[in-house]
């Protein structure tokens, strides 16, 4: 488990946490004390200390997220956009809130009020994530997986998208290898650990791919089963998606057929018309900027040397 000593900053006022995922600097901010661990083992190399005066939101912080005890009655009664699973979405103005149930609606988890542009987070926890001791209350924090996977896919509409893919990295370049539940990332990523070497792989179930002046991708703190969660960048060269198969082989694929097999595997506002069309046009620009590739292969080495090797 993971102190919070080294990341968090305290006050008279204000207990916070700094995190640093695909470049962009977000802090977990709230008056009352937070309880240890505040965020799981995965989330180590993420983890970056706070800079001093940050109970006053300031320049270089990408986004804000304060925790707040108790739900308020009135999240509701914004326009619901989707119910999607245990979570439900509603607008309100410019904002989006998200609730998530547990197991009694009536009494939800959590409900996240986001800003346009997710810059400033206002998180409410229910009962439970809130720590009544004799002396003291502290709270649980809720901003971990899912709820800061649900945030970054808000800020990054239209110029970054949370891809189901492992990453790897080669020489210098990166592949990006997708696909859904049982494709074979964690086969792969285990493969290729024992060839490279387990810092190769920066993600094993989730990437964030990013155009700036060159296509890259970065780690997550969302592993899978390996528990691989660097946070590094690296070019981004190539996309494969994986088919498991008798054979080792690289069937190139034209930027229709890759953004046909991407949309599926990657974590995009399908709900909400207003992001939509920014997140699909990112998504086109990255399949026309990097070439793509259908991955059959087969769970022995030599469908890493086949990878490594067919792509240059």
């Amino acid at each position: 488990m993971i102190s919070r000593r080294p990341v968090m900053a305290t006050g008279p006022d204000v207990v916070a946490a700094g995190l640093s995922i695909a470049g962009l600097r977000l802090v977990v901010r709230s008056d009352l004390p937070i309880e240890d661990p505040l965020f799981p083992q995965e989330y180590e190399t993420f983890l970056q200390s706070p800079a001093a005066g940050i109970a006053v939101p300031g320049t270089g912080v990408d986004v804000n997220v304060e925790l707040v005890p108790g739900i308020p009655s009135f999240i509701t009664q914004g326009v619901r956009i989707t119910d999607a699973g245990p979570w439900r979405l509603f607008r309100d103005g410019n904002r989006r809130i998200i609730l998530w149930d547990g197991p009694d609606p009536a009494a939800p988890l959590w409900a996240a009020s986001l800003s346009e542009g997710a810059h400033d987070i206002t998180v409410w926890c229910g009962e439970k994530f809130i720590v009544r001791g004799s002396s003291v209350v502290k709270l649980r924090n809720p901003f971990r997986y899912p709820l800061d996977q649900l945030a970054l896919m808000f800020h990054l509409a239209g110029r970054g998208v949370i891809l189901h893919a492992a990453g790897f990295l080669r020489g210098q370049d990166g592949i990006v290898a997708m696909g859904r539940s049982g494709a074979g990332k964690s086969t792969l990523s285990r493969l290729w650990m024992d060839r490279f070497g387990r810092e190769t792989v920066l993600s094993d179930d989730r990437v964030i791919a990013m155009a700036g002046d060159a296509p890259g991708f970065y780690g997550t703190p969302w592993p899978g089963e390996l528990g691989a969660a660097q946070n590094e960048r690296a070019h981004l060269s190539a996309f494969v998606f994986l088919i498991q198969a008798q054979e080792n082989k690289l069937v190139p694929l034209s930027a229709a057929q890759a953004l046909e097999r991407l949309l599926p595997v990657g974590t995009i506002p399908w709900f909400d018309g207003e992001l939509l069309p920014a997140a699909l046009e990112f998504c086109q620009a990255l399949v026309d900027r990097v070439p793509a590739y259908e991955f059959y292969f087969t769970p022995t080495p030599a469908a890493v040397e086949a990878l490594a090797g067919g792509l240059g």
